[in-house]
């Protein structure tokens, strides 16, 4: 069996070994996983010792950020205690009382003790703090010592019974008190024992008073309990396991702390040159990382000093595991390399092998990638080319939308929206105006240099618009002496809206005179709340500018708001608006047909000053349009219509009153033909539904399939189908199939294959997907549910 698996193992080899030498592709592949596997691997290790510098540094720098605090705190507490024995030595009280003779009983001279007891008393609570600091004073004179809130006359017994260091006897501490002159002398640590008790201090000695220098006359010391020390010692170096110092200018030890004695060392010879820094050095055969910190205040060297394998324990494991880690990876990298340079080399193997039998004159040498890259060059030509054509026929029918969108030929505001989401255009606005420019006043022969005088107008005021309004514009191309403007507000205050436009016309007007030396006419439609609404401004207009009959020069600004030009005597009602009137109610749009015939209302019988005259040729005009209505409809509905009462004589006096019958009549044929539209739309949709229910399990159903059947085309029987019956036309046939699919696998009669046949799938992956959608579950867990009930 081994022999088995070392032999494939070998074959293995032979043949990656063969591809690799003869597929560039997979050698190309191969090297380029093993690169990018290597880089990694090289920026970890890199990243490591990078790694291991950091964790040195961060250790001597938060070693070093500990003593600085230690330092800062006891040279806080030093200059503290230099301020309270400079004040003492010059304290006139404590002078007089170190001159006095040795008290007798009874003598009048012990009040002065007794009196500068209570100053001393204050003096010792406030020196009380975390180092545990005590007070004495000693007076030569008259034998007398002040301690820790206690007086005592006699040094001796004091020092015998109260207060003694271990190895010093009263002469050598008298003598070392008096026989010179002290300060800011100190003592290193020493046991002394206090009132019974043993305990390490520190001694700070001052003479005074300072003008005696060759005797003075009494003495201040001051102890600090050097176990206080040793706590903070041991915080900063405890879990480094190392040994911290505090060392005098000339070497002397003041305080230590050791919790590793292999590393003791004399570090008296130490040369500490900086304020504060860090070195390594060997001690013992081993690495000691040591830092200090040097005090500006009294010379006080702050040392702490550790092994560095106990800073570098979790790194050291951590590399031996990056090693294995390193190893490990790079072994399955490697596989994994040659897995996916196999597989990535074998599609593009299999498209090479394609291109070569399509192209037989292909040469063998040429390499792959240069051969592929030229193939998808050619292909990405053939996209760009394309695309131009698109882009082209994109921007031909937006030019035929907006052409139809400004002369009223959509009759319905979802038809609008469908085709600016077709065609991917956003005037997403909550206002609209509309203007029409005409370029020149006087206009008669289109020669070739007034076109291009033209041309280069409409750029103009194309960038104009541009520079000066952010919102959408679109400009048509209405002749070449006159454009028509769209422009979209995202304000809904009517006002504001006619403000800014009137004011970017403006600027427009101004900017082509100034550029140009010519002033063009501009009439402003109506503000619109809607696109739809975008043709009636557009006629407005265009109605407008058709029957001015003024001069241009007696026009202010040659700018004409529609809404505020004088009352014309002419009558309303453009072809455009006939032909909307006639195509909505023939559609059954009673709606729309209000909004229209009330614009007409107000336009005729409110803003224009048209005479009776005038008023009833209109009316006859609108009951002529009602009349071709007609003639366009079944015989039976004209019949039911009187129309003799409807036509306008002179001596009719209420016109209102007729045009509302007229308007009557329209909405009236109206809903007629809407519920002709209905009953024709409800058989139309029950025969459909009935060829969809015999036809069900067909796999040939599709939307073409049933379109087909009533000669419609697949984009309206889609829309019809989605309108009618409010689902998708493929929804509403999965949700039937897959429903008898459940009734067939609930008999448990057939397996999952023959069900998808049955219901009209070509293959079980398609019809797997469907039952997924519908039901929610594969049917494979459909049918364990089964069995588990």
């Amino acid at each position: 069996m081994r022999q088995g698996y070392k032999d494939r193992g070998i074959t293995i080899l032979i043949m990656l070994f063969k591809k690799f030498k003869e597929s560039f592709v997979f050698k190309r592949f191969l090297i380029s996983y093993i690169s990018i596997l290597l880089i990694p691997l090289l920026l970890s290790l890199i990243v490591f010792n990078t790694s291991v510098a950091v964790v040195q540094k961060n250790s001597v720098n938060s070693t070093l950020f500990l003593l600085n605090q230690l330092k800062n705190l006891i040279d806080s507490r030093i200059e503290k205690i230099d301020e309270i024995a400079i004040k003492m030595a010059y304290d006139s009280k404590l002078q007089w009382i170190s001159s006095l003779n040795k008290p007798t009983e009874g003598s009048p001279d012990i009040y002065w003790f007794w009196e500068y007891y209570n100053n001393f008393c204050k003096i010792v609570s406030n020196l009380k703090d975390e180092l545990d600091i005590s007070l004495l004073v000693a007076l030569k004179h008259n034998d007398t010592i002040y301690y820790n809130s206690v007086l005592y006359f006699g040094m001796n017994d004091f020092y015998n019974n109260n207060f003694k260091y271990e190895k010093m006897s009263f002469k050598e501490w008298y003598t070392y008190l008096f026989s010179r002159f002290h300060y800011k002398d100190f003592l290193p640590k020493s046991n002394v024992v206090v009132d019974g008790i043993k305990k390490e201090v520190i001694t700070y000695v001052y003479s005074f008073p300072f003008w005696k220098k060759r005797n003075p006359d009494g003495v201040i010391a001051i102890f600090i309990d050097e176990s206080k020390i040793q706590n903070l010692l041991r915080e900063i170096v405890e879990n480094l396991k190392g040994n911290a110092y505090i060392l005098s200018e000339e070497g002397k030890v003041i305080s230590s702390y050791s919790t590793n004695l292999t590393m003791l060392n004399n570090i008296n010879s130490l040369n500490f040159e900086k304020s504060e820094g860090s070195m390594v050095v060997q001690i013992n055969r081993s690495k000691v990382i040591r830092t200090y910190v040097k005090s500006q205040l009294n010379n006080w060297i702050y040392v702490a000093e550790f092994p560095i394998e106990v800073v570098m324990k979790e790194v050291y494991f951590l590399r031996k595991v990056t090693i294995i880690v390193l190893l490990v990876a790079l072994f399955l990298g490697f596989i994994f390399s040659i897995i996916f340079a196999y597989r990535n080399e074998k599609p593009i193997s299999e498209i090479l092998s394609i291109l070569k039998r399509a192209r037989p004159a292909l040469n063998k040498d040429e390499k792959e990638f240069e051969f592929i890259k030229k193939e998808i060059s050619n292909l990405l030509q053939s996209e760009i080319e394309l695309s131009k054509r698109l882009e082209n026929q994109q921007f031909i029918l937006k030019e035929i939308f907006f052409e139809r969108l400004l002369y009223g030929h959509y009759d319905d505001k979802s038809k609008i929206e469908k085709l600016m989401k077709y065609l991917n255009f956003d005037i997403d606005s909550k206002r609209f105006s509309v203007a029409i420019i005409r370029i020149l006043k006087e206009y008669q022969k289109a020669t070739k240099s007034i076109l291009n005088e033209l041309d280069l107008y409409r750029i103009s005021i194309e960038e104009i618009l541009k520079r000066n309004f952010e919102g959408p514009i679109y400009i048509h191309t209405i002749s070449e002496n006159e454009v028509s403007i769209l422009v979209g507000f995202d304000i809904e205050n009517d006002e504001e809206v006619k403000k800014q436009t009137k004011d970017l016309f403006e600027t427009i007007q101004r900017e082509i005179t100034e550029k140009y030396s010519i002033t063009p006419l501009i009439v402003l439609g109506r503000t619109c709340s809607s696109l739809f609404d975008v043709q009636y401004a557009f006629l407005d207009a265009k109605e407008l500018l058709e029957n001015i009959s003024l001069k241009y020069e007696e026009i202010e600004n040659n700018i004409i708001c529609a809404d505020e030009w004088q009352k014309s005597d002419v009558i309303y009602y453009p072809l455009e608006i006939e032909e909307k009137i006639i195509s909505l109610t023939l559609a059954g749009r009673v709606g729309e047909i209000k909004s229209i015939l009330d614009m007409l209302f107000e336009k005729n019988f409110r803003e224009n000053n048209l005479s009776k005259n005038l008023k009833i040729i209109f009316l006859n005009e609108l009951l002529a349009t009602f009349i071709k209505v007609l003639n366009r409809c079944d015989s039976s509905i004209a019949s039911t219509l009187e129309l003799k009462q409807l036509f306008v004589t002179k001596e009719k006096q209420d016109l209102e009153a007729v045009f509302e019958e007229i308007a009557k009549k329209f909405f009236e044929i109206s809903k007629i033909m809407d519920q002709n539209k209905k009953s024709h739309n409800e058989k139309l949709l029950e025969k459909i539904l009935d060829f969809i229910h015999s036809n069900l399990y067909n796999s040939q159903m599709s939307i073409s399939f049933v379109a087909s059947q009533f000669d419609l085309s697949n984009s309206y029987f889609s829309f019809f189908f989605k309108e009618q019956t409010g689902m998708k036309f493929s929804d509403y046939i999965e949700k039937l199939r897959i429903e008898k699919a459940c009734e067939l696998l609930r008999k448990g009669k057939y397996n999952i294959d023959e069900v998808a046949k049955m219901v009209g799938y070509t293959n079980a992956h398609t019809f797997r997907r469907a039952f997924k959608k519908v039901i929610g579950i594969l049917p494979s867990e459909f049918c364990e549910r089964l069995r588990e009930v």
